[in-house]
């Protein structure tokens, strides 16, 4: 497709974003670096302000920080984080707190954007989670009367994860319709995610497209041998949500550890991250000669580490099925790294799919007796072990420079269709 002349102007709608560490704002981060390696685009980003002091689990990476440094506008909003206030507000306003979420004061920073733009938009695109953003979005939307691709990180109103009270699910089903209405194209991370929704919202399926969570092409794991003695065994990121918790793991090492004194000296197990109580206790009931957990270190600490690991473990959230929709962006950090995965997860969940028979191996939470002989095998056999050899080719289709690369593409054929209405 020929360039236009002018660059597209972007307006990216984030509550995420560089230089902050979650796994949504590190989505982010790539995507908007490798959108202004594409060229032909002007990228102002939407997002929150760095609050003066962290707190919980958040962290802040400068690996992105040089993105920020060169977008053309950068609007930052503040959201006043506090814990007293948060509380505070939770109790007396909860109307205003679940509206849509904690990130409430992001979406009310409306009249301060419109402000603050230098240039009106041709083209907005959103990331939710928070679903905030997606909101943010929608009034913009409404303001500049431009095309709107809405991307969903995770189900909204649909997902087992959602922390809302009842009586306020009709405001989130009255804004999720609204924003599936309103947007003009619709993505998703995923098949199974996409599939979920044309079921609930037959008349837009027509919009809606799969945009996968990336892993940085500039992380991709050089493949050099690390040289070491033990067999390294290495999960990183939080244990958060239903059944995400080290437990399955720990139990069989535990187990291991009995029927071999000496396991210590064969294998070593690390894990990273915050942990929420429960995660927290299964490291108390499981104690491991083994095990280590090296609490909360740095993006390149984490890749690192990752690279030096013989086997990866994957936890995913333990749902049924048709629940278990949820594209984790650390496996494409474990891709990158290129060693094999050993997933617990939901047979035929989207993790499944992705890493069975493709790169590694999957498990389910409850099968202890799986779990057990899986890592007895790699006692026995070392690195010889087929779960060991279990790593595929390096899967391009989740490389940030191909989506970002489709992205574009998208946006050019939305600009040049605007202002008729948008059938993708």
């Amino acid at each position: 497709m020929m360039e236009s002349q002018n660059p597209i102007k972007v307006l990216f709608v984030s509550c995420a974003g560089p230089p902050k560490g979650s796994p949504e704002s590190l989505q982010v981060s790539k995507y908007l670096k490798y959108l202004l390696k594409q060229g032909g685009l002007s990228l102002t980003l939407v997002t929150e302000k760095i609050p003066q002091r962290n707190f919980g689990w958040r962290t802040l990476e400068q690996e992105y920080q040089q993105v920020l440094e060169k977008l053309d506008q950068v609007i930052a909003v503040p959201v006043y984080y506090h814990r007293l206030v948060f509380s505070l507000w939770k109790k007396v306003s909860p109307a205003t707190f679940y509206r849509p979420d904690n990130e409430a004061l992001f979406v009310r920073s409306f009249k301060k954007v419109i402000r603050s733009l230098s240039d009106k938009p041709e083209i907005i695109y959103s990331r939710s989670t928070p679903f905030s953003s997606a909101v943010l979005a929608l009034r913009l939307k409404r303001h500049f009367q431009v095309p709107w691709v809405m991307h969903l990180s995770d189900p909204w109103v649909e997902s087992p994860h959602i922390q809302v009270p009842l009586k306020y699910m009709d405001y989130h089903q009255h804004m999720e319709n609204d924003c599936f209405t309103m947007a003009d194209c619709l993505s998703f991370t995923n098949e199974e995610t996409k599939q979920l929704y044309e079921a609930k919202y037959p008349q837009h399926r027509h919009k809606m497209r799969c945009f996968p969570n990336v892993f940085d092409d500039d992380a991709v794991n050089p493949l050099t041998s690390a040289g070491k003695q033990k067999i390294r065994i290495v999960h990183t990121g939080n244990f958060y949500g239903v059944g995400r918790r080290p437990g399955p793991i720990l139990k069989a090492i535990q187990q291991l550890e009995k029927k071999y004194p000496d396991l210590a000296q064969i294998i070593e197990v690390l894990f990273t991250g915050f942990q929420h109580e429960q995660a927290h206790t299964d490291f108390e009931n499981y104690p491991c000669n083994s095990v280590k957990h090296l609490g909360v270190i740095s993006l390149p600490e984490v890749t690192e580490l990752q690279r030096s690991a013989d086997l990866l473990v994957l936890i995913d959230w333990e749902l049924p099925q048709e629940k278990a929709v949820f594209q984790l962006s650390k496996t494409m950090d474990y891709l990158a790294a290129r060693k094999p995965i050993l997933a617990i997860t939901t047979k035929g969940s989207t993790v499944f799919k992705m890493v069975q028979d493709q790169h590694g191996t999957c498990l389910e939470h409850n099968d202890h007796r799986g779990i057990y002989e899986a890592l007895e095998i790699l006692i026995d056999q070392g690195r010889s072990c087929p779960l060991l050899q279990a790593a595929g080719p390096l899967d391009r289709q989740y490389a940030a420079s191909v989506n970002a690369e489709k992205l574009k593409d998208l946006f050019q054929k939305m600009v040049q269709r605007s202002p008729s209405s948008v059938s993708l």
